[in-house]
């Protein structure tokens, strides 16, 4: 009689399998809710530029010890066309309650800004510069050497290009202009992150001087580029434009979206062979986030985000 009270008593403080059940279905169907909406706002942050994705966010070709080929796979990176030629700038506007600061209007660079792009996840990289009597300013300064110091820096921001001259705050006059970076790579702002460009009606190839060993591998090529379009001083919002291609063994692939991405096997070149970067004369200005050629044993950098 007592084990069977016993045996009672468990039966009535045991689980209500079908609730459990009935709950599990809704966690269930909750998470994949959930998913679906951070797909979503994956898809959107990655449209936007605000969030890193394409093939190189997810890449394991990341160089370590012996499987990195810097070393034995020399390159020759070069830049040839005419690049964007910027219009004169107007007369340099004082900037008040500030020691030494200056500003140019420049909305319809916005989308190359400092800000805009760090918003977007490619850091402190304006290509932007400006030069004094053809001399160049430093670039990417803090607001202390272009607000309360004369120091000859300039930071540009979403609608302005913020400037010091260089020693006296009256030492404005002269020539002002605006020019590209020509640096390849050219150094960010802030961590000093090797960077490449692509700028409109420019090609950028990368020419790798030797054969890829078979004993490497079968290679595969990464790139990771984003398109960055701009206005005119007419019309400063972007309206888009042709697009940007990447060229290597005898593939082609074009966006005029955010991005141009690949990630493809090939063949291993038995010779000197190039990977070719091109935009044309109204096409975008092409940020090369990453862009490696190997496998998971070994791989050859050029340009690798974060590293």
């Amino acid at each position: 009689m007592k084990g069977l009270v016993w045996m009672l008593t468990l039966a009535g403080c045991g689980p209500d399998l079908a609730k459990l059940e009935t709950e599990e279905e809704a966690l269930s169907r909750e998470v994949t809710t959930l998913r679906g909406d951070v797909d979503e706002m994956r898809q959107r942050m990655e449209a936007m530029g605000l969030l890193k994705g394409g093939p190189a966010a997810g890449t394991n070709l990341v160089p370590t010890g012996d499987a990195d080929l810097d070393d034995l796979l020399e390159v020759r990176i070069t830049r040839e066309g005419t690049p964007l030629e910027f219009p004169p700038l107007d007369a340099p506007e004082r900037r008040g309650k500030t020691n030494c600061g200056y500003r140019f209007g420049l909305d319809w660079l916005e989308t190359l800004s400092d800000k805009r792009l760090e918003e977007a996840g490619l850091g402190k990289s304006s290509p932007v510069m400006l030069f004094h009597n053809g001399k160049p300013l430093e670039a990417h300064a803090q607001p202390q050497a272009y607000e309360k110091a004369c120091k000859g820096a300039y930071q540009h921001m979403p609608k302005f290009l913020f400037f010091s001259p260089d020693g006296s705050v009256d030492d404005v006059t002269g020539n002002w202009s605006l020019g590209l970076a020509d640096d390849l790579p050219m150094k960010r702002g802030g961590d000093g992150h090797d960077v490449f460009w692509v700028y409109p009606g420019t090609t950028m190839t990368v020419t790798f001087q030797g054969a890829w060993e078979r004993e490497w591998g079968t290679p595969t090529v990464t790139l990771d580029a984003r398109l960055v379009y701009v206005g005119t001083p007419e019309t400063p919002a972007p309206q888009g434009g042709s697009p940007a291609t990447v060229t290597f063994a005898g593939r082609e692939e074009s966006s005029s979206q955010t991005q141009l991405g690949v990630q493809v096997p090939i063949e291993p070149p038995d010779g000197p062979w190039a990977i070719e970067i091109a935009s044309p004369g109204d096409g975008p200005f092409v940020y090369v986030g990453t862009l490696l050629v190997g496998n998971e044993e070994h791989t050859r950098v050029i340009s690798m985000e974060g590293g």
